[in-house]
């Protein structure tokens, strides 16, 4: 198991593609503009500091929310 918390976890997300939402759980990634092509690269390379493991770019884009991204995560964490 992941030593990353889910609400830490959650503030580098928004810290990566730099911006503020106060209640990430109830928005999907596809209402995030910022969640683009060049978001989810950034946040493929956040993953890949945190829990040690590249993730590709179509499990990015099949994840509905952060909650649902995280638990990809723990799942897939070597």
């Amino acid at each position: 198991m992941s030593n990353v918390s889910f609400d830490e976890f959650s503030q580098k997300f928004l810290d990566e593609i730099n911006v503020n939402i106060e209640d990430i759980k109830d928005k999907t990634l596809g209402e995030i503009p910022e969640y683009d092509s060049m978001g989810k690269i950034n946040i493929s390379l956040l993953i890949e500091e945190l829990f040690n493991f590249q993730v590709e770019y179509d499990d990015l884009s099949s994840a509905s929310t952060i909650e649902n991204l995280y638990n990809m995560c723990l799942i897939n964490k070597k």
